[in-house]
């Protein structure tokens, strides 16, 4: 699954796009994309998507963070070999989501999305890092917390801002 994910990233690498495993959005999306990708790759129907969870949750979650629909194949997400904390799907499934070991090794979906907030008023590109403004009041923790969360399901790691320089400093600030 990690492999998948860093593939996905890497192919947007470079662009205006942030790549990631496919998060579909509905059922009927789920199966075009799938079926399209069966299509392509007949002799490996089988691939990874951006939804997993943490062993001790059990809490599947798109890879951005939003919340999933219900699109399980019957019986899933079952945790049969204990550790199937990521999602792939299956062509013998007819496409729904089966939860499995993310140590397989399967095919990978990925999906490519604008960069975050590059086109925001809270925002600003600064050389090769985007700075986001956040005008809700939050402790330093949270505040912390929030900034890992606006970079989920991105290239980017999200972190409070720390100015390299003075110029830097100045450019934010401004």
């Amino acid at each position: 699954y990690e492999d998948a994910k860093q593939n996905c990233i890497s192919k947007g690498e470079g662009t205006k796009f942030t790549g990631r495993l496919f998060e579909p959005q509905t059922a009927i999306e789920n199966d075009y994309v799938a079926e399209a990708a069966g299509a392509y790759l007949p002799a490996n129907p089988d691939f990874w998507i951006g939804i997993r969870t943490e062993p001790t949750e059990r809490k599947f979650k798109f890879e951005s963070g939003r919340e999933i629909f219900d699109n399980w194949s019957p019986g899933e997400p079952s945790d049969s070999d204990d550790g199937e904390d990521c999602v792939d799907i299956q062509k013998k499934r007819h496409w729904y989501w089966n939860d499995n070991n993310c140590s397989q090794k399967w095919g990978s979906i990925c999906e490519f999305v604008p960069v975050p907030c590059c086109e925001s008023k809270s925002c600003r590109k600064f050389n090769d890092r985007y700075i986001y403004f956040e005008s809700e009041k939050l402790s330093y923790e949270n505040a912390k917390r929030n900034c890992i969360s606006k970079a989920k399901g991105t290239k980017f790691k999200g972190q409070l801002f720390e100015p390299q320089t003075a110029i830097e400093n100045d450019y934010v600030a401004n």
